[in-house]
């Protein structure tokens, strides 16, 4: 039967998400285990059950009372935690507590990556969306080289990159790994970029043309810097940059935000790797040698996410620009405005983390956390 007004809620100032309105207009709906006015409505032991439609991608509930025989085999069973929630794996429709899509496509990945780690010093390519191969030196080659060696065509959607894992590398040097690439949904700099570009950046001469250019790291918690600041009004469901007259110049709604991160990050990997530039007799090459040792996260949630902005190990990191040409018409923009993670916190993005050599398959650090 159909819930035509189930639907979540998220309460960003508890955090806690409810599931509310599944009984309302469902004909045959459990109201003695579920409603508040039953007896057995608030009853410990009951257990709801949600499966996703392998046709449809509807979602599907069913709830279980205490006494009921199925309860007892599920709580016999070794499962996954994902916050408040258990992984109950299925095969081909029928029970099978060992196996799940997640490990099966972990595990591919992982050896995966162990081959790559093998190759040693890979040249620098790229796999376009039309099948195309390019050679590429460009500074975010390293990640386009590991994506094309998984077969991954260069993706600018909002999806993970591998079977349900978001793949990052990222060099030895780095201190940061960028998360949400996305543009903000709101603010100045997104309804008149030239206006926030005039107003809030100098121009400088750069001969052959003239370039306004906007950057400068931010993070809440942080003092005003270069009269701008980052703040996350977390009860409105905001994170904004805003000036010192408050004016707001860019924002991301918890909304936009939740959207892109429920998509993409849910799990993750992040490799590193060494660049080398090599001096050919046709230019300068780029090589790129990967790392066996990599951080497996898995089980993310929004609420992990907003507790690394509030705790300031997520950073804004733009780089913006206009360039104006002598004789030319509009001018030349571009718009980078990267959320980025300190890489030491990472971890605290998962619920399940694991620091894996790839090849071996020892597992050198693991780590478990519970709530939202």
């Amino acid at each position: 039967m159909a819930a035509p007004h189930c639907k979540l809620i998220y309460y960003p100032q508890y955090p806690e998400v409810r599931l509310s309105g599944f009984l309302r207009g469902c004909s045959r709906a459990p109201n003695y285990l579920l409603s508040e006015k039953s007896l057995r409505g608030r009853e410990e032991g009951r257990i709801l059950t949600l499966g996703i439609g392998s046709s449809d991608n509807s979602v599907y509930g069913v709830v279980f009372s205490k006494e009921h025989r199925i309860v007892d085999e599920i709580n016999s069973k070794s499962t996954e935690n994902y916050g408040v929630l258990k992984i109950l794996p299925i095969n081909k429709g029928l029970p099978d507590f060992t196996k799940h899509p997640e490990y099966d496509s972990k595990t591919e990945l992982l050896e995966r990556l162990c081959q790559i780690s093998s190759k040693g010093a890979i040249a620098g390519w790229n796999l376009k969306s039309d099948g195309r191969v390019l050679e590429t030196n460009a500074p975010n080659a390293g990640g386009l080289t590991l994506e094309a060696e998984l077969g991954i065509p260069e993706n600018p959607d909002n999806r993970p990159d591998f079977k349900g894992w978001e793949v990052k590398s990222t060099s030895v040097k780095s201190s940061e790994i960028s998360m949400i690439s996305g543009q903000p949904d709101g603010g100045l700099i997104i309804d008149d970029f030239e206006k926030f570009m005039i107003v809030y950046t100098d121009e400088i001469d750069k001969g052959k043309y003239k370039e306004r250019y906007y950057t400068g790291r931010l993070r809440v918690g942080d003092e005003l810097k270069k009269g701008r600041q980052l703040i996350h009004e977390r009860k409105l469901g905001f994170l904004r940059v805003v000036d010192e007259n408050d004016h707001v110049l860019a924002q991301w709604s918890h909304e936009y935000l939740l959207n892109y991160w429920k998509k993409k990050h849910e799990n993750g990997v992040h490799i590193g790797v060494k660049r080398q530039d090599q001096v050919t007799e046709s230019g300068k090459r780029a090589l790129f040698t990967y790392y066996p040792d990599v951080e497996v996260g898995s089980g993310s949630t929004f609420g992990l996410f907003l507790n690394q902005i509030d705790n300031g190990n997520i950073s804004y990191d733009p780089a913006c620009w206009i360039r104006q040409y002598p004789n030319s018409g509009e001018p030349k923009k571009k718009q980078r405005n990267n959320l980025r993670i300190r890489k030491k916190a990472y971890r605290n993005l998962y619920h399940n983390f694991e620091l894996i050599n790839t090849c071996s398959g020892e597992i050198m650090e693991s780590s478990n956390r519970v709530g939202i």
